[in-house]
């Protein structure tokens, strides 16, 4: 059985046919104890298979049952942040998001902290808004899942302020490798919504040894990066509320 394993997963990445591979696993799998870890492997290549088909539910379903095996419990980690990838990837670029329930794209990332949350007001009209715990030692950042860049990013618009203190932000492009590139950090001021133009083809990398010029057929995420405490000191905190807020109305990229 573990040759048949091989043939079809050769078959799922070489020929292209992730159908015809679960059609094999399946045949399989019901004849397999499921305390073995060719039941294991299996189960897991017919999850690979659903994402490839698309199915993400279906791929869920399977995964789910070998999540907390040891051999596994990486790569399956891996295929469920690759379907949230999926599942949150922009449809096309130039892209303006639609903050409502349901349909903004931003995703909130990075070690959380407590406190950190981002939420929908409706008011006259949606805000997102950011909750960041200004104590807190790691830059907190919100991101968008790009889809396979054709041309390259220009500029991301945003419209925004900020509450209880000012924030510095910057935007950071990710390619499917690790690889950053970022920008210049920026300020969101107290008051009212203002609109700010960020020009991303200025980025520059942020990491030792990555290449200068940005390969956007590999980038596959965009981050806006809180990184206020790195660039200056913090003022109007009051000890009783450590949080400040980044309101944003209006985003485009393009």
């Amino acid at each position: 059985m573990w040759a048949s394993l091989h043939d079809a997963r050769l078959m799922a990445s070489l020929k292209g046919n992730p159908e015809g591979a679960l059609a094999i696993y399946e045949s399989y799998i019901d004849d397999l104890p499921t305390d073995s870890n060719l039941w294991v492997q299996f189960q897991y290549s017919i999850g690979q298979a659903k994402i490839s088909m698309g199915d993400l539910s279906g791929a869920r379903e399977a995964l789910y049952l070998i999540e907390s095996h040891p051999t596994v419990a990486r790569d399956v980690q891996r295929l469920f942040s690759e379907m949230i990838r999926l599942e949150n990837q922009l449809p096309v670029i130039p892209y303006v998001d639609e903050i409502a329930i349901g349909k903004t794209r931003w995703i909130l990332g990075g070690a959380v902290q407590a406190g950190d949350e981002l939420m929908l007001m409706d008011s006259n009209e949606s805000v997102l808004v950011w909750t960041r715990d200004t104590s807190a030692v790691d830059d907190g950042f919100i991101y968008l899942e790009l889809p396979l860049l054709e041309k390259p990013l220009e500029t991301l618009q945003i419209t925004a302020r900020s509450k209880q203190v000012s924030s510095r932000l910057v935007v950071v492009l990710e390619d499917d490798g690790g690889n950053q590139w970022l920008t210049g950090d920026f300020e969101v001021p107290l008051g009212d919504f203002v609109d700010i133009a960020i020009d991303l083809r200025q980025s520059k990398p942020w990491q030792k040894g990555v290449q200068t010029e940005v390969d956007y057929s590999r980038i596959r995420s965009l981050m806006i990066q809180d990184v206020t405490r790195r660039v200056e000191t913090l003022r109007s905190v009051s000890d009783e509320s450590p949080l400040k807020q980044i309101e944003i109305s209006a985003t485009r990229l393009y």
